[in-house]
């Protein structure tokens, strides 16, 4: 007799780990959603052309038949770059909904099968889920799908005139100074934060699930003084963070601004000299906001990006952890049960629970475990079921490892 399946009832731990197949997919959508974003950009020149065109020929030549045909084909051209917009939006949504659905089976699973063998797991491997989601649909991550096309903006204000191109130049290099300066100042605080946040989530779901422990004995003021200290040191580590990120953010803002206004003065001389026009000075301002406007954007939401792509190195080291073969299938067990020369260790530790511990039970037969706490009766009841497995050592149920048994 054999042990059947049904392909709707796997559990997680008979899946293998899928965030290489949904990354690969994923990645496929990013592709699509960068395609949309190169001609929403190329559309965003609508603004400049349509204002070099009225400054420099309808006001020029009088024309109302011109500056309605300009006006007509500015407006498709807004309408055309809107609904593109929304369709990235949408790609983007439908991303980390088929993401979330994906892999939460898996995530969840790989939660659970770390709490049973060493007794770490947590929920909150949902919540970096959730996290990654957050950041896929957004208003960030465009942020970054259009800050590859500044050189674009910043050709054309070249273009427009050669010491507007400079000055747009020198404030962009500037700006991703600044970028490369927010990465190596907010990484590591991030970091910690990150870690001392996951410390006081368990602390505070271990004192939960512990409650009626806790008051009984009078444990609870002890409970709340650690987690205290550890939010305390999560609390910490976010301001260090925050207050880096927000004055890189501000400077950033300011230097946009700056950059504004040095182009809009330079171009005003320019004009002064006969080197340029009217319409060319509005427009090489407009070519400068929107070049340096992704770049400023991304400097704000780079805590966000970090705090995506860390949650997401969390969700794919969970999934791993429950990510183990399928067994094979073997026939009905007999009860046969036969323990050989036990030693366990919790994780971590040096100190052995069980040493050298060994039984053998023939089918019907009981047998009872008496010691003081922490002895070893539970970790034993936990190997013998395989939901930890032993350093040295091995438990067997009718000749077979009793991990490769389902565990159903």
């Amino acid at each position: 007799m054999t042990q059947t399946r049904d392909p709707a009832s796997r559990n997680s731990a008979d899946r293998p780990p899928a965030t290489r197949d949904t990354a690969s997919r994923a990645r496929r959508a990013l592709w699509t959603a960068i395609l949309f974003s190169l001609v929403i950009n190329l559309l965003m020149l609508t603004a400049p052309l349509y204002m070099l065109q009225v400054f420099d020929r309808v006001i020029v030549s009088r024309s109302l038949e011109t500056l309605l045909y300009l006006s007509l084909f500015a407006g498709v051209a807004l309408l055309v770059m809107w609904v593109l917009d929304l369709c990235r939006s949408a790609v983007m949504a439908s991303v980390a909904v088929w993401m979330e659905r994906r892999l939460g089976g898996d995530a969840l699973g790989g939660a659970v099968a770390r709490a049973s063998s060493e007794r770490a797991g947590s929920a909150r491997t949902l919540r970096d889920l959730a996290t990654v989601r957050g950041f896929l649909t957004g208003p960030h991550l465009f942020a970054f799908f259009d800050a590859p096309w500044m050189p674009l903006f910043l050709g054309l204000v070249f273009l427009l005139h050669p010491t507007l191109g400079w000055i747009a130049l020198a404030g962009a290099l500037v700006l991703f100074a600044l970028a490369i300066a927010n990465e190596l100042l907010a990484r590591r605080p991030a970091a910690r934060a990150a870690a001392a946040d996951i410390e006081a989530t368990r602390m505070a779901e271990t004192a939960v699930r512990n409650a009626d422990s806790l008051t009984a004995m009078g444990m609870t003021d002890g409970a709340v003084a650690r987690w205290t200290d550890a939010n305390d040191r999560a609390l910490s580590a976010h301001k260090t963070a925050a207050g880096r990120s927000s004055a890189i953010a501000g400077t950033a803002k300011s230097l946009r601004l700056a950059l504004q206004i040095a182009v809009m003065g330079a171009g005003a001389y320019l004009v002064l000299a006969d080197n340029l026009t009217g319409g060319a000075m509005i427009a090489a301002s407009i070519l400068v906001a929107r070049a340096l406007s992704p770049v400023e954007q991304a400097i704000g939401g780079w805590r966000t990006a970090m705090a995506a792509r860390a949650a997401w190195k969390r969700v794919g080291e969970a999934i791993s952890a429950g990510g183990r073969k399928r067994p094979m299938s073997l026939p009905k067990p007999a009860g046969a049960l036969s323990v050989e020369g036990l030693r366990y260790a919790p994780p971590g530790s040096t100190r052995t629970t069980l040493n050298g511990v060994g039984f053998q039970l023939a089918p019907g037969e009981s047998l009872g475990l008496i010691g003081p706490t922490a002895a070893g009766k539970s970790t034993l009841a936990r190997l013998l079921v395989g939901s930890i497995g032993a350093q040295v050592g091995q438990v067997r149920l009718d000749g077979a490892d009793v991990a490769a048994w389902e565990a159903r």
